[in-house]
């Protein structure tokens, strides 16, 4: 067993930040840790940032391949503790070329992260590879210290056993966040109005933040009055701004009602293209530090900040104005979306928003070559302007939401977990409170 000084820094880069926080609760009765969480590869090879250790999964997210990363960690001379998520060939090479020991299968469970810290594992200890991959390892080991060491190991996992049902019930594959992108087809087409109203829908059952591209033009903030919930300017934190240029903010984002928001202050200057890429998005995504993010990118799709890192999107939802001259001026975006979809393998979903009566299901289809997932119903706008007006999400009344809540449903069924049901408000189910029940 290795002492861990205090000062050491312990990366946890697993891609689940739940997974993370039960592994620094876990370990919260020690002293001698030093955790650290990270949410994207690129964070682990910055300037300065020094660790000794670094507990990661191929789930995390980033632009860098994970063999270039694990690469990169090693030539620094930091002890890897590698998540195996499948036990593939590609995963297995990568134990052998780097002489990564320290291995973890699945399901990962904080005692075994913490006893992984602990108690290093040697290269027996990864034979186990060596034979999935028709390979022979041959070492000379005294059988009495064999017999030795399986005597301890069988005394310490009845020991580890005990310690998981008494402190903390965890038996769970690693998952990563889910950032859910909004786009409007054409202008006024409704894309921050959705990503708001799924973002309440969706915070009836767990948290959710929404982000807000920082090339678009502001709304969020003042839509739902931010500026009425602080006492001064200052006390919001605009990260895109932060991020933009440099600066280190470590207050928290502002939140209400289950919702994080990581949006642009309109009262500060307009970001420029010129100093927004794909890296600074990256960090954007990973500020909440919530299991799902919906982010109102407006128009901004094939934008580089975005196309450049669209393999860290779990869905993009396409905002279609029914209204077909707009349509029609936008076949070509249409045509681009849909070999984006093809050729990268995007998850995209078309949701007809404004949907009414005098619309032409038929011909708008024909016209559009798509099958949409879901009709949202064009609503009275005396409750969008008294929401607006209100500083509320207009899903808050009970009129829209009965007119949202089948649509919303049908598109939450694609984000959660399959255990977890998106049920009316008197039925509904806390997401944190049936994972719970699920561990006792």
């Amino acid at each position: 067993m290795i002492i861990i000084n205090d000062l050491n820094k312990i990366i946890l880069a697993t891609g689940s930040e739940e997974l993370n926080n039960a592994v620094i609760e876990y370990a919260s009765n020690k002293n001698n840790y030093n955790f650290e969480q990270v949410h994207y590869r690129e964070f682990l090879l910055e300037e300065g940032n020094d660790f000794s250790i670094c507990v990661i999964s191929g789930v995390l997210p980033g632009e860098i391949k994970f063999d270039r990363l694990i690469y990169m960690l090693r030539s620094k001379d930091i002890r890897v503790i590698l998540i195996l998520l499948e036990e593939n060939k590609t995963e297995l090479e990568i134990c052998i070329k780097y002489h990564v020991t320290d291995v973890l299968t699945q399901p990962v469970k904080p005692v075994d992260i913490i006893d992984a810290i602990e108690n290093p594992k040697t290269f027996k200890d990864i034979e186990f590879i060596y034979k999935k991959m028709g390979l022979s390892l041959e070492l000379d080991i005294d059988k009495t210290d064999s017999k030795k060491s399986a005597k301890k190991n069988v005394k310490k996992s009845n020991n580890t056993e005990k310690t998981v049902k008494e402190i903390i019930k965890y038996k769970q594959s690693i998952i990563g966040v889910k950032n859910i992108g909004v786009v409007c087809l054409s202008h006024g087409a409704g894309a921050t109005f959705f990503t708001l109203n799924f973002a309440k829908a969706l915070s009836e059952i767990t948290k959710v933040a929404v982000v807000e591209h920082p090339l678009i033009n502001p709304k969020i903030y003042n839509t739902i009055g931010i500026a009425n919930y602080i006492d001064e300017a200052r006390d919001f934190v605009s990260y895109a701004h932060n991020i933009a240029y440099n600066k280190i903010d470590k207050n928290k984002a502002f939140a209400k009602d289950n919702i994080t928001y990581i949006v642009t202050d309109p009262n500060r200057e307009k970001i420029s293209s010129d100093d927004w890429d794909e890296n600074n998005m990256l960090r954007l995504l990973y500020v909440s530090k919530i299991p799902i993010n919906i982010i109102d990118l407006g128009n901004q799709l094939f934008d580089t900040s975005i196309i450049n890192i669209i393999e860290q999107f779990s869905l993009v939802i396409i905002i279609i104005d029914p209204y077909i001259p707009n349509i029609l001026e936008n076949l070509h975006t249409i045509e681009k979306i849909k070999k984006l979809e093809e050729n990268k393998s995007v998850n995209i979903k078309y949701v007809i928003n404004k949907y009414n009566d005098g619309v032409d299901k038929s011909e708008l289809l024909n016209n559009l070559d798509i099958e949409p997932i879901a009709y949202i119903p064009y609503l009275d706008p005396q409750y969008v302007y008294k929401a607006t007006s209100e500083n509320k999400i207009p899903y808050n009344y009970k009129y829209v939401k009965e007119k949202l809540e089948k649509p919303m449903t049908k598109l939450a069924k694609n984000i959660l977990p399959k255990e977890i049901e998106f049920k009316k408000q008197k039925h509904r189910i806390n997401i944190l409170s049936k994972i719970k029940s699920k561990r006792r």
